[in-house]
C-alpha cells in the first residue's frame, strides 16, 4: 500500500517506457511517457482504491502493476 506515491525501478535495458495508470473501474486516470526509465517516481492523486499502473516499453512488451492507495 501506499499514500500515493511510489517509485517504479527495472532492471532491463530499456530507456523509454509508456505508463498508463487506470482506477479499479479500467478508467484511464493519466498516461505519460518517461524517457528517463528504469526509474521513475510517480503519485496517484485520485482517491484510496485499487489502481493498475501499465507500462509499454520502447519493444511493446506490456506489463501491468496493480498498486493500492490508502
Amino acid at each position: 500500500p501506499t499514500d500515493g506515491r511510489f517509485k517504479l525501478v527495472s532492471s532491463n535495458d530499456i530507456s523509454t517506457v509508456e505508463i498508463f495508470i487506470r482506477n479499479s473501474k479500467g478508467q484511464l486516470i493519466e498516461s505519460l511517457r518517461s524517457s528517463n526509465y528504469p526509474s521513475q517516481e510517480l503519485e496517484i492523486l485520485g482517491p484510496a482504491g485499487v489502481y493498475f499502473v501499465e507500462l509499454l516499453d520502447e519493444n511493446r512488451s506490456r506489463k501491468t502493476l496493480k498498486v493500492i492507495k490508502r
